[in-house]
């Protein structure tokens, strides 16, 4: 059965980087997801098992000494593969996030957590807000 996630949820990321996965969302993505650097500055959440079958799809065909593969191919698959982590939850239910994926989304302190549909997409409030923001200007002029 495939997940159908949705929904938009706002919360404080803590000051040693923790947040929690709103339980909506959490319980279809099962123990330690795998959470990595995702499009326009967000982050994605998806099971494990998900992952792993999107990202060998996606980037299955990079051979070691491929060089046949575009530049930009083998950017996307290092960036994803480079930043993905399986996350688990302390004791009060809380992940850390790594360094380096806080500076790839820009977070400071306020998150945004969206379903969207197989996996859960993060984002600072400052960026989801601009996102927002743009994609109604866009709209507007169709």
């Amino acid at each position: 059965m495939s997940l159908f996630l949705t929904g938009e949820f706002r919360h404080a990321i803590d000051d040693k980087m923790r947040f929690r996965i709103p339980v909506k969302l959490r319980l279809s993505l099962g123990e330690e997801p795998l959470i990595t650097a995702g499009p326009d500055g967000s982050l994605l959440v998806m099971p494990y098992l998900d992952a792993a079958n999107q990202i060998k799809d996606a980037f299955g065909d990079i051979k070691i000494n491929s060089s046949s593969v575009s530049s930009k191919h083998l950017k996307e698959a290092r960036l994803v593969l480079s930043s993905a982590f399986r996350a688990s939850e302390d004791a009060q239910g809380r992940i850390v996030l790594p360094a380096n994926l806080i500076k790839h989304a820009s977070i400071k302190k306020n998150i945004v957590t969206i379903g969207m549909m197989g996996r859960v997409e993060i984002w600072a409030e400052e960026k989801w807000e601009a996102y927002l923001k743009q994609e109604v200007a866009d709209s507007n002029v169709n």
